[in-house]
Formats: C-alpha cells, structure tokens, sequence
C-alpha cells in the first residue's frame, strides 16, 4: 500500500529526522518543512485570543508565554489556558511568573550582579532563595542563558538591536551588566550555562548541578587574547635568554669545573 497507494488513500507522516526515511518513499512524497513560530506572531496571536476571552493581560506577560513556548504556537496557547484559569479574567506579570515557575527581574539580576562580580557567598544565599520560592530551576538557568547571549551580542554586534532577544527587558537594563565584565568571561559563563542545564535534565539532584555551576561561574576570571599570551611568551623568552649565561661563559669563568667535567667523562 505505501508502494502504490490507491487513489483514495493519502499518508501523513511527520518526523524530525528525516534522513532515515528511506528514499524509495520519500521519492513519492510531497514534502513540507515547518518552522517554528516568530514570537512576534504569537505573541498577536495569544493577544488576539485574550481579547476575544474578555481576559485583560500585559504585553510583557504575552512576551513571557512566547518565549516559554520556544516558539511552539500549540504550547503557547496551552500557556495561555493555564494563566488565564490560574488568574482569571485579570492576568499580572507576577502571576504569570509564578504559575511558569521564572524568577523575577530583581532575583535574576542579583544573580547576575553576584556572578560579574565574583561574590560566590551571595550566590549561595541567592540559590536559597530560588529554591525556596519554589522557582523552576531549568527555566532559570535558560534565563541566564538568554542574557549571557544577549549580552555577548551588546559586546561584539555593531547593530545589536537586530539580534537582540529582548522579551521582558530592555537593552537598558542589560548595560550595566555589560560595563562589569568582559567578553571573554561572558563565553566562559554562556557555556558553563549550557553543561548545567543538560546535567539537570538527568540528574536526581538538579539543585546540588546548578549551585556548583554558579559557583564556578562566580569564580571565573578574564583569558588573555591568544596574541597577547604569545607576545608575553617572547617577551619572557628574551628575557632568559639574555640573563642566561652561554656554555662558553660558564667554561671561561669556571675552569676547575671544566677540568673537573673533563675528567669524569667517559672515554
């Protein structure tokens, strides 16, 4: 039947692999590739549903349901449902928070603020609290992702206003953050992020994985540009070389060590 279907049949197949679909099949197939929603468009899309609802809810908090669907327009509106049966006809940027389990502004940039600026205690203290609120802890460590990356974008785009993935947050915000460290250690932390996270996923103790990497984050420290380490490499080079006595200096003016080399030789 897959072969040579009858004229009254049709097969739909979805996959994200599709290189293991053989190609006797997939020569007999029309082939469409689906990508995932722009937040734009969901974002207007939840917007429009909310009105038609009669539910009242901010741009901000439809900006937080975009960007927790990763672009999936069934997940976002699963969202939706859930924060408006959650809040009711009224919908706060706090309770959209709460019921995602994200953390709030002020607790994401004092993590921020304790790991630019190396106060590993204040991290601990700060991973109480996250946990305590009961906050989830995945969506937490992308969160810092997304700002690591952001702010890797303010550091090296001339035009980062056109790759900025800013949701609930301004460019202003981000600055501050942005004067407190370098690129260098922005990579070190975004990729430190990373690990963390996909250890979470399989750990029986997510907790105790991202308080370790917090604390390595806060601990990380500027690398030196490749050129600048080689230019100090020669420069330490010459040095020696030129405090370093030569074997024929050593002979001049050690003559009884000479002799004395010379005569435990072996002929």
């Amino acid at each position: 039947t897959l072969e040579e279907p009858p004229g009254n049949v049709v097969f739909i197949m979805a996959t994200t692999e599709i290189w293991k679909i053989p190609m006797t099949i997939l020569s007999r197939c029309q082939k469409f590739k689906f990508k995932t929603g722009a937040s734009a468009e969901i974002i207007g899309l939840l917007g429009k549903i909310a009105a038609h609802e009669q539910v009242a809810i901010s741009a901000k908090s439809l900006a937080l349901l975009a960007k927790t669907s990763g672009g999936s327009v069934r997940d976002a509106e699963t969202l939706l449902d859930q924060v408006i049966s959650y809040c009711g006809k009224t919908v706060r940027e706090g309770e959209v928070r709460h019921v995602l389990g994200l953390p709030g502004q002020r607790l994401l940039n004092a993590f921020l603020s304790a790991i630019l600026a190396h106060r590993t205690p204040h991290v601990f203290a700060l991973m109480e609290q996250l946990v305590s609120e009961g906050h989830n802890l995945r969506f937490f460590c992308m969160e810092l992702m997304e700002r690591a990356r952001n702010l890797i974008i303010l550091k090296i785009a001339q035009t980062p206003e056109r790759y900025l993935s800013l949701f609930d947050y301004t460019r202003g915000d981000l600055e501050q953050f942005a004067r407190m460290t370098s690129l260098s250690e922005l990579q070190q932390l975004y990729w430190m992020l990373a690990d963390a996270e996909r250890e979470m996923k399989f750990s029986p103790n997510p907790r105790l994985m991202l308080e370790m990497a917090l604390s390595r984050m806060a601990q990380v420290q500027e690398l030196a540009p490749l050129d600048e380490m080689s230019r100090r490499l020669k420069q330490i080079q010459a040095q020696i070389a030129h405090a370093s006595p030569t074997v024929a200096q050593v002979r001049e003016h050690s003559p009884a060590l000479t002799a004395e080399a010379r005569r435990v030789s072996p002929p």
